[in-house]
């Protein structure tokens, strides 16, 4: 599905690379029913978003529910950061598709798992604080879209804080 399919038609590289991507996501799902575990939860979520990813603007009902079922096996194996990510990927597709309520309460479960990854895992935490430095920000635009403005500002306030102690522990990464 990554390979660039050199051809004139943009929407048939589009179907190219859904279908190929729902074939990894279906070789993903069999190597996962055979050998459950985190490893291989972890493939089939990352297949699965991949194709949800891809499936959006075509059919966003059912990138949704390719979004659900990563973030089910995800959560069956305490796989915090993907499932975060994930999280984070399908709040922000529904809050394109104007389902901006359902957006902030997916965007608001990504935040509680960033929270818990990073308190399992300061080491973790540090390596990643941009992913939960965007999440915040994408929850205050959420939360914004939703009328929430309280729970906008207190995001908004956070990922703010969270960019600037990134842009002074690493300015060659991070700008102000």
């Amino acid at each position: 599905a990554n390979i660039q399919i050199l051809e004139y038609d943009p929407e048939e590289q589009k179907n190219h690379k859904l279908r190929w991507l729902r074939h990894y996501a279906a070789l993903a799902s069999g190597e996962y029913t055979q050998t459950p575990g985190a490893e291989t939860a972890q493939q089939y979520a990352d297949a699965l978003d991949r194709a949800a990813e891809a499936e959006f603007a075509q059919h966003p009902g059912a990138a949704f529910v390719l979004y659900e079922q990563a973030i089910d096996v995800l959560d069956k194996h305490s796989c915090l950061a993907q499932s975060a990510q994930i999280c984070s990927n399908y709040g922000l597709k529904l809050v394109a598709a104007g389902k901006n309520q359902d957006g902030l309460q997916m965007l608001m479960k990504a935040l509680q798992q960033y929270a818990a990854q990073y308190k399992a895992d300061p080491e973790w935490g540090k390596n990643h604080a941009d992913q939960f430095s965007y999440c915040y920000y994408n929850a205050g635009n959420a939360a914004a879209q939703a009328g929430e403005l309280k729970l906008a500002e207190i995001a908004y306030n956070a990922a703010i804080r969270n960019f600037t102690i990134l842009a002074r522990e690493h300015p060659e990464e991070h700008t102000l």
